[in-house]
């Protein structure tokens, strides 16, 4: 876990959507948004795989959005990995 030093001397976790790659990090905004594709928990230091059809991940995730009842989604144009964003509004079957 990753945490960014306060004014007040406290340690405190990177936030949802934010990651943090470094230690002793210095805004609230840790190393920075999550990149679309991929959601960040509290306390994230590395990005994670929105990993379904079923979810997608807007840059600055926290958690996996779902898609749409009757909606799927689908690596973004010009995706090489599959996860660098995703299509929420895809229609499904």
């Amino acid at each position: 876990m990753q945490h960014q030093p306060q004014s007040d001397g406290h340690r405190r976790q990177c936030p949802p959507g934010f990651r943090g790659d470094s230690h002793e990090l210095a805004t609230s905004r840790c190393n920075g948004d999550c990149t679309a594709g991929y959601w960040c928990p509290l306390g994230s230091n590395k990005l994670r795989e929105c990993g379904s059809p079923a979810f997608y991940c807007p840059e600055g995730s926290g958690v996996p959005v779902p898609a749409s009842l009757g909606y799927y989604t689908k690596p973004a144009a010009g995706s090489e990995d599959g996860a660098s964003g995703h299509d929420p509004h895809t229609a499904f079957g």
